[in-house]
């Protein structure tokens, strides 16, 4: 139940950052890269494209790491609370 309600609020939270104006910008500067590198024999090209998309997907991740975190462990928290509650009754 914790794992479930974490993971809509992570995917929520990620959603939002990559639909805000810097993630936006990331997944244009990624898309440029992209076409800049196409069939060009050029290492770095393909190499800046390759770090732009991970940079362009990626973000928000870390923050939706962190509720999914602390929201799985709040509740799980409150369940042993509420359990150790029952027994005490």
């Amino acid at each position: 139940m914790a794992g479930q309600a974490s993971g809509v609020v992570g995917n929520y939270i990620k959603s939002s950052y990559q639909n805000s104006a810097k993630g936006k910008t990331l997944r244009r500067l990624a898309d440029h890269d992209r076409r800049v590198a196409g069939n060009n024999p050029r290492e770095s090209r393909a190499k800046r494209a390759e770090q732009s998309a991970k940079k362009a997907a990626g973000y928000g991740f870390g923050t939706a790491e962190a509720a999914n975190t602390s929201i799985s462990s709040g509740v799980s928290e409150a369940i042993k609370q509420l359990n150790k509650d029952d027994k005490n009754r």
